[in-house]
């Protein structure tokens, strides 16, 4: 019974030690990404910065948030269809 036990505390270690390095290099790569954008462009990082700031501080009533959330991803689901559908009519055009 001990046995299984500490072969479980074991397992468990070995997978937490896994994850922590997996997020390590996840953290790293995403911190590579994001000071790469800042340094290309800064004016979209200050003003994604300014935007998340105010509504984390309760700029704007969850209402808004949704109906906002909602517009957007509409406008994203119309322009991923455009492209897919542009993708589509040149590969239709390509082919004798």
């Amino acid at each position: 019974m001990k046995r299984g036990a500490e072969r479980r505390t074991h397992s468990l270690r070995s997978d937490l030690r896994r994850i922590s390095r997996g997020a390590g290099d996840l953290s790293a790569r995403a911190d590579t990404a994001l000071r790469e954008i800042a340094r290309t462009d800064p004016g979209l990082v200050l003003g994604a910065a300014a935007g998340l700031g105010f509504l984390m501080g309760g700029g704007l009533p969850r209402g808004a948030i949704t109906v906002l959330l909602g517009i957007g991803t509409r406008m994203g689901g119309a322009w991923l269809q455009d492209l897919v559908l542009e993708a589509i009519h040149d590969k239709e055009q390509e082919t004798p």
